[in-house]
């Protein structure tokens, strides 16, 4: 296990199950238009099921109403229905979209077993789209020993590392008795993740 799952889970481990549950929720959304421009590309997959998803998992957080287990789980087998992969799609952009859609199931599956892992994954992949974006636009040598520190020290790998830092303080101090759209709003990212 790598120092960022550690040091994102003590972090989100701090936060209620309702501030776990909203940080995944908003990296969803931060994840998104790599799905979507996916898709557009390819012709292929669903973005209208993704965004439904997140849709249902706002509405959850929104009005604080318990969905069945089974309504879960279809909107997880939706999801998973319209995940590329990667043989069938051998460009990054296939990578993004498989962890944009993976980041909407690891969030679903949140809202059924509330355990911290799933979110401490939602985070994952939005540094690991990252990480591959960075490796592929500069034609990094994986076998490079500078390899990890050159990604670690990119411009979009700090940006990323520090928006989930400040989402998670921004979410440790809020009352969140009530989450509407105004609260959603303000903490959505305003760049996006990749450039």
């Amino acid at each position: 296990m790598d120092t960022f799952q550690i040091d994102i889970r003590t972090a989100l481990g701090t936060l209620s199950k309702k501030g776990q549950l909203l940080f995944s929720a908003i990296t969803c959304v931060h994840l998104y238009p790599n799905y979507e421009f996916f898709a557009k590309t390819f012709n292929w997959g669903s973005p209208q099921v993704i965004q439904q998803a997140i849709d249902e998992i706002f509405i959850i957080l929104k009005e604080d109403n318990p969905y069945s287990a089974r309504q879960v789980q279809d909107l997880i087998d939706a999801v998973d229905l319209v995940i590329p992969d990667t043989e069938d799609f051998p460009d990054i952009a296939c990578s993004q979209a498989l962890d944009a859609g993976t980041a909407v199931s690891y969030t679903l599956e949140y809202i059924k077993s509330q355990d911290l892992e799933s979110v401490v994954n939602v985070a994952v992949c939005a540094r690991d789209t990252v990480d591959m974006f960075i490796q592929v636009r500069d034609d990094f040598n994986s076998n490079d020993p500078l390899c990890e520190s050159r990604i670690e020290s990119d411009y979009l790998m700090v940006r990323e590392k520090n928006r989930q830092e400040l989402l998670i303080k921004q979410i440790a101090i809020l009352k969140l008795n009530i989450v509407d759209d105004e609260l959603i709003k303000s903490l959505l990212p305003r760049r996006p993740i990749i450039e």
